[in-house]
């Protein structure tokens, strides 16, 4: 199919009503979606990952001690819907289904700062008193989670948690932090997406009016 300048100024004489009804149509689509867009809240957090004493070197520039969990398996659980418990996402979700595990991960985001050793978390969830709350209830359990897993450690290598010393309990680095104000949908692509989207809804209609007239 060749496209030419006049081949598309001929199209346009031949559809620019069907034109521009659609495109007014998806741009309007696209600014009652702005304006009525759910009231998405972001909460920020930090978490230093736990270490534990370094297996004995001869070097004497060596850590003394290590990482007890990696990042990537800290990760892999947290982003599975099914690892949670039921309390907890009835508590963060109001209801724990398949949609809500679900919609519940795909609203979390985390990455590794510093040396590998921090694990950033970033949320977003509709309503900032659910946001908040639920962050809050994602940084209790991941401090407790961790807590017993490095004592856990501790205890099958013969150590006793409370008076071992060259340890590093799992800590917060960063407080939780909400957003000031919901977090809006970016206007600038919404309108290109809508401007797109009534180019190729006319070809449609074009084609299929061609074929059915035919």
């Amino acid at each position: 199919m060749n496209i030419s300048y006049q081949a598309v100024m001929d199209w346009l004489k031949s559809n620019f009503k069907v034109f521009l009804i659609l495109e007014v149509a998806c741009l309007l689509i696209a600014a009652v979606y702005f304006v009525m867009s759910p009231r998405i809240y972001e909460a920020n957090f930090s978490i230093v990952l736990p270490k534990v004493p370094a297996a004995n070197s001869n070097d004497p520039n060596a850590p003394k001690m290590r990482l007890m969990i990696s990042p990537q398996e800290f990760i892999r659980p947290a982003q599975d819907p099914m690892s949670y418990p039921e309390a907890f996402i009835k508590d963060c979700m109001g209801e724990d289904t398949n949609a809500n595990r679900k919609k519940l991960i795909n609203a979390l985001q985390l990455g590794v700062k510093q040396q590998g050793d921090v694990i950033a978390f970033t949320l977003r969830l509709e309503g900032n008193q659910r946001t908040s709350t639920c962050a809050n209830l994602w940084l209790i359990k991941v401090l407790n989670d961790l807590t017993l897993i490095q004592e856990n450690y501790l205890k099958s290598a013969g150590l006793d948690p409370a008076n071992t010393i060259n340890v590093a309990k799992p800590g917060l680095l960063q407080h939780i932090r909400m957003s000031d104000s919901y977090v809006k949908p970016d206007l600038y692509k919404l309108m290109i997406l809508a401007v797109l989207a009534g180019i190729f809804l006319s070809f449609f209609v074009s084609i299929m009016r061609k074929r059915y007239s035919a």
